[in-house]
């Protein structure tokens, strides 16, 4: 009976305790990938079958796939350190093929999301769309960005920005460009870079198939709403109608049905900035009770 969600994630993953914690009644099989060597893995002619100490799923037992956010194993002291990069690949190369592979519904598939994710994709497509965006380039060249900008920019990674040290997390998030730092190792790692909008106000844009869950937000750091210690305010909100057409033909686009768009709004005037194929939302559910994770559900369940 096709009865399990199969949630592909990690073990510090917050937001699949609350999904799991919320809905008792549904029934998951978490694998956390980070966690690998406690699972046993298979992958045959279509077919995958993953066993934890306690419980066993395979393609004939699930229902659907929730691909949500899964990490390495820590292997220091257990495999030479030469060899991780090679057994981080296999290991991926297994997982992403079971989640592509799986003819069920897949939210969302990592072929899909590698490419969706890519900003220089989505800024072109946006443009094509319509949206209005910041003037910005994504560049390795110093004087590229002494050319293009003025004054007042903002800088921020291309790709996720999330980097593992041993057991911790770094985040390397939006700044004010800071002409006093040197730019000679750019050259080595290209940036995203953007003219600083002075912002009324932001909107975080959760979309899961047919439903939209607009939220504004107010911050205190008029730079990046995200960082420690910031003073934040969330309410729900209304969307202009054009907007959220966008939004739909955008998703089209990219071949995805949930994401989670940012833009800025100054005079009315909304600018988008990206949309997070896989971006965080509980904690605007937990604040202002809006049901995100029950249309997830509803998704995966296919109803």
């Amino acid at each position: 009976m096709l009865n399990y969600i199969l949630i592909i994630t990690s073990s510090y993953d917050r937001t699949v305790d609350y999904i799991i914690e919320k809905h008792p009644n549904e029934k998951f099989f978490r694998f956390d990938v980070d966690k690998f060597s406690d699972y046993s893995v298979s992958a045959h002619f279509g077919e995958f079958t993953i066993s934890s100490a306690t419980k066993t799923i395979s393609n004939k037992n699930c229902l659907s796939i929730y691909y949500r956010k899964p990490s390495l194993e820590d292997l220091s002291g257990v495999i030479s350190p030469e060899y991780f990069g090679f057994i981080y690949k296999e290991v991926f190369a297994l997982i992403d093929g079971v989640a592509d592979s799986f003819e069920g519904l897949v939210l969302t598939r990592p072929s899909i999301l590698r490419a969706s994710s890519n900003k220089i994709t989505q800024s072109s497509l946006a443009h094509k769309i319509g949206f209005k965006t910041p003037k910005h380039t994504i560049t390795n060249c110093h004087q590229k960005i002494k050319t293009y900008f003025s004054s007042d920019i903002i800088v921020k990674p291309i790709s996720t920005g999330k980097i593992k040290k041993g057991e911790d997390f770094e985040y390397v998030q939006t700044n004010l460009v800071d002409d006093s730092v040197s730019f000679e190792k750019l050259k080595y790692c290209p940036s995203y870079f953007q003219k600083y909008i002075e912002k009324d106000y932001e909107c975080r844009l959760t979309v899961i198939e047919n439903c939209y869950f607009p939220v504004r937000i107010i911050s205190k750091n008029k730079v990046d709403w995200r960082v420690n210690g910031n003073s934040v305010d969330y309410s729900c909100m209304d969307i202009p109608e054009d907007i959220i057409e966008k939004c739909y033909k955008l998703m089209s686009s990219l071949n995805i049905e949930f994401g989670c768009f940012d833009f800025i709004i100054k005079n009315e005037e909304w600018y988008f900035l990206e949309v997070n194929i896989n971006g965080q939302w509980a904690w605007l559910e937990m604040d202002l009770g809006i049901k995100i994770s029950d249309k997830i559900i509803q998704y995966l369940k296919g109803v």
